[in-house]
């Protein structure tokens, strides 16, 4: 099965999707933390793809979509992470905002994707995993195959003129799919998200 990022867990980078001014109090280990009054936000990482709540700077600006860095001593705009979540614990601003973070970062990391549409094989022995994306059936995951053994997809944009499928789209809904706890098969995520 094939997941695009390195095979460690932790997320360096993340799409900040919202954000509320609320106290909460969150078990982190053993840890109690709790923030009152705080800027919390939601943000999903750009490596594994994990939905964060985290603890955000009271004095700084902060847009939807931001690139953040979620890396100790990195930070600027996130104080800390307080917990992993998942879709359902999102805040409503964030559930809005999730396709489009996921579409950004799909696009941000286009050569991975890229390399694994030239290079996604048989699921099992009666389906294709490229049949899992939304808008690819059977007979386009032919008409696939053919384009690629005669020559390897070079873009997202050469795929399109070539298939006739937007691969951005049909990776990120299946992404968000996943996400939610929608998809029937798994081929991107851990089945952690709903």
């Amino acid at each position: 099965m094939y997941r695009p990022g390195a095979r460690e867990t932790r997320e360096t980078y993340g799409i900040l999707l919202g954000h509320s001014r609320r106290s909460i109090t969150v078990r982190k280990g053993g840890e109690v933390i709790r923030v009152r009054d705080g800027l919390i936000g939601d943000v999903v990482g750009e490596e594994h793809f994990k939905l964060l709540r985290v603890q955000l700077a009271n004095d700084v600006v902060i847009n939807g979509l931001d690139r953040v860095s979620l890396e100790t001593g990195m930070r600027r705009k996130v104080v800390r992470i307080l917990t992993t979540i998942k879709y359902g614990e999102l805040l409503d601003e964030s559930m809005e905002m999730l396709e489009n973070a996921v579409k950004k970062i799909v696009l941000m990391r286009e050569p991975e994707w890229v390399e694994f549409l030239n290079k996604a094989g048989l699921l099992t022995h009666k389906v294709h995993t490229l049949e899992l994306l939304p808008g690819i059936s059977r007979k386009k995951v032919a008409l696939i195959l053919e384009e690629r053994d005669s020559r390897p997809f070079t873009s997202f944009k050469d795929f399109k003129e070539r298939v006739g499928v937007d691969p951005l789209d049909s990776i990120s809904k299946k992404i968000v799919e996943e996400m939610r706890g929608e998809a029937k098969k798994y081929i991107f995520l851990e089945t952690q998200h709903p």
